[in-house]
């Protein structure tokens, strides 16, 4: 099976690890940015 990835990018460091640790637990690949300019 295929590893599913996502991306998350907002500026709220909170909700960006909230929604990392949740998504890790579910088996996803997860990478985050909190600058998005800085990511584009």
């Amino acid at each position: 099976m295929a590893a599913k990835a996502i991306a998350i990018i907002d500026d709220e460091v909170d909700l960006v690890d909230l929604f990392q640790e949740a998504l890790e637990n579910n088996g996803f690949k997860v990478s985050t940015f909190i600058d998005p300019i800085q990511e584009y």
